[in-house]
């Protein structure tokens, strides 16, 4: 990513670290829905750049790197209140040719957690964004 960036110019990235994200009162998965969670983390194969972003910049020689973490809590009148539920329906094909879940599983999971953040007593709060940018070198000797 620095060769797309211009000497003296600035890199940016960010990720969320889906493993923080939880609502309170708490929901119980069950079975299908642990197996679903598990297997939309193996899809990501370790390629993140959460906390380690920063240490990713620097190790490619940027300078002045900094970071930044967010958290945001939504309430069940926001359209990331149901983005779990979501990301389920956007992964269906991939978990059900898996066999990592039947359709029926899936679609029992995803309409209990789209039930349960709905709740008006259901409190979100959105994974840890990360976010880490900076600055290629002005004289790179890369360019």
């Amino acid at each position: 990513m620095t060769a797309l960036t211009r000497p003296g110019g600035t890199l940016a990235v960010q990720d969320v670290d889906w493993v923080t994200r939880v609502c309170d009162p708490p929901h119980r998965l069950g079975p299908a829905g642990r197996r679903r969670r598990g297997a939309v983390a193996a899809q990501r194969h370790g390629r993140t750049a959460r906390p380690q972003a920063a240490r990713l910049l620097r190790d490619a020689g940027l300078l002045d790197v900094r970071v930044d973490v967010f958290a945001r809590a939504f309430q069940p009148d926001h359209p990331y209140q149901t983005l779990l539920a979501d990301r389920a329906e956007l992964c269906r094909d991939a978990l059900v040719d898996q066999d990592l879940i039947t359709a029926g599983e899936l679609d029992d999971c995803i309409g209990r957690v789209r039930a349960h953040v709905l709740a008006p007593d259901t409190v979100v709060v959105h994974p840890l964004l990360f976010q880490a940018w900076g600055r290629r070198p002005p004289q790179d000797p890369t360019a």
